[in-house]
């Protein structure tokens, strides 16, 4: 269950970070960054829910994993919102930087520092999440969701989502 859970948010977080919610970005290409953002949250609920009748969860374990999905997917499209437009200046000036004569190199590493720590923020997020998920759920449906996770075929070498080497 943690490591398809893991998979599950690392691949909500990816999906949140990459999409930016902003136009043309997945889920159906919607141009509304609200109806995207609906989309994804049926999608996810949906894959979840499925894996809690399978664990067989109670409804009161249901409402409190849920709740910290809803509260990880609203944290996530906070920050995605209030970095949308920063985003567009942060680009503006890292092209106008890489096309000038004298590009400062030192503030371009220190912008990808600030982004990557925007980032390993959200990551400790999900962690926080799955360790509270995971303190919902009993030794039983630990083990049963264990041995789910282990059936899955392996990837070497990678941690997360298929396809996304770490």
């Amino acid at each position: 269950m943690k490591r398809k859970l893991l998979v599950l948010v690392a691949a909500l977080a990816a999906f949140v970070a990459l999409s930016g919610f902003g136009p043309g970005a997945g889920c159906g290409r919607a141009a509304d960054p609200q109806e995207r953002f609906a989309r994804a949250q049926e999608m996810v609920t949906k894959r979840l829910n499925d894996q809690l009748d399978e664990l067989k969860v109670t409804p009161d374990q249901r409402t409190r994993i849920l709740a910290v999905k809803d509260r990880v997917l609203n944290e996530a499209r906070s920050r995605m919102e209030q970095s949308r437009d920063q985003g567009k200046a942060d680009r503006q000036w890292a092209v106008d930087q890489l096309t000038s004569d004298r590009p400062d190199k030192a503030a371009l590493y220190a912008r990808l520092d600030a982004k990557a720590d925007q980032l390993k923020g959200m990551g400790h997020q999900v962690i926080d999440a799955l360790v509270e998920v995971n303190a919902i759920l009993t030794p039983q449906q630990r083990t049963q969701l264990k041995a789910k996770l282990d059936q899955l075929p392996q990837h070497e070498g990678e941690w997360g989502p298929p396809g996304m080497a770490y």
